[in-house]
């Protein structure tokens, strides 16, 4: 029985959905996409049996997110961000981001969390 429950947030799944319909439209390649999926899932399995937490961006080495309540993963070339709520143990995932996108984004879209 898996020890947390995953919520993507609107920002989370519009954020995967560009991603997917780029992959499997733009580059023309929907196998890509679906394996894409494949590892988000596979990365949010491991997740949710609480085998690992991810990274804190509050550790991230510019500082800039000193005040950021928010994890990371890779998945690929991807960051899945996320945060972990014990108590309700509910992880919250927020943004799926390109790594050659940077961070300055989620920054801004996270402060209204």
């Amino acid at each position: 029985m898996p020890k947390y429950k995953v919520v993507y947030l609107e920002s989370a799944r519009r954020d995967i959905g560009e991603a997917v319909f780029y992959i499997a439209d733009t580059l023309r390649n929907p196998a890509a996409a679906e394996s894409l999926l494949d590892s988000i899932d596979e990365k949010t399995r491991i997740l949710r049996e609480g085998l690992w937490k991810g990274q804190s961006l509050k550790n991230h080495s510019s500082g800039l997110f000193a005040d950021v309540d928010l994890s990371w993963c890779r998945v690929r070339n991807y960051y899945l961000f996320f945060r972990i709520d014990e108590r309700e143990k509910v992880i919250r995932v927020y943004h799926f981001s390109h790594k050659l996108r940077g961070l300055a984004h989620v920054l801004k879209e996270t402060e209204s969390f």
